[in-house]
């Protein structure tokens, strides 16, 4: 395999993986701020 496709195959495997983690740190924030949210409205209704 030339040294070309090579290192364009790496990259996209590189960036593959830092969307994951990118998704999985947006998924994990999301997820506090709605049980942040759920707190706070539980609170002000009871």
């Amino acid at each position: 395999m030339p040294a070309r496709l090579r290192s364009r195959t790496e990259d996209d495997g590189a960036s593959a993986v830092e969307y994951g983690l990118l998704v999985a740190a947006i998924a994990a924030v999301v997820i506090g701020v709605v049980i942040g949210l759920s707190s706070i409205a539980r609170t002000a209704v009871g």
